[in-house]
């Protein structure tokens, strides 16, 4: 299946079940992307907005999993236990 023009992603994608994730853990999950990166894909992709709570910034698990399976990308959700 031919991917649609646009970012760079990975093809899997692993996100914890959660409601909101913080911005780090964003870039991280999809591979180690740049802050300036996500606001370049913000403009010209409709990247989920992110919300801010006091310093940290976040992104809705249910809008990021929506955004990446609308390009093809594989998004596992993995439960975390600790």
């Amino acid at each position: 299946m031919a991917r649609r023009s646009g970012p760079m992603l990975p093809n899997r994608v692993m996100l914890p079940d959660a409601a909101m994730l913080p911005a780090w853990h964003t870039r991280l999950a999809l591979g180690g992307v740049s802050k300036q990166v996500l606001g370049q894909w913000r403009k010209r992709y409709g990247f989920p907005p992110s919300y801010r709570d006091g310093t940290q910034f976040y992104t809705s698990v249910d809008a990021l999993v929506t955004w990446l399976r609308e390009r093809d990308c594989v998004v596992q959700i993995v439960t975390v236990t600790g």
